[in-house]
């Protein structure tokens, strides 16, 4: 009898130490699953060259939040025709953007440009 509440203690022993660890790879996916959603927003974020901050404080241009979501949206657009760097033109400023990458380049108000070429775009996004 009493072997067998030992092997019955042993079983329970192996059956808690199972639950316990099934209970860690649930939370290591729950984990894995987070860091990859955080990861995922990160990576959908525009973002902003040094270059193009200069260019944005030089020049007086400022890109709220609700800016920055239309130039997301206009990087999709540009990405879905296979665009690899684009002229987003929004408000009267010119944005020179790598879609790949979904960083601006540049920046410069539209005024300005009269008497400049622009190169190494291939497509243009109106916003």
């Amino acid at each position: 009898m009493t072997n067998r509440i030992s092997n019955n203690s042993a079983i329970l022993d192996k059956i808690g130490k199972k639950n316990t660890s099934s209970n860690q790879s649930v939370r290591v996916n729950q984990h894995a699953q987070s860091f990859r959603r955080v990861l995922d927003e990160k990576a959908s974020e525009v973002k902003i060259s040094k270059h193009a901050e200069k260019r944005l404080e030089m020049r007086n241009i400022s890109l709220s939040d609700m800016n920055m979501s239309k130039i997301n949206g206009a990087i999709e657009k540009a990405e879905k025709k296979g665009v690899k760097d684009a002229l987003i033109i929004m408000d009267n400023n010119a944005l020179i953007t790598n879609i790949k990458s979904k960083t601006i380049v540049t920046a410069a108000k539209l005024d300005d440009l009269e008497t400049r070429v622009i190169t190494n775009i291939d497509g243009v996004v109106l916003v």
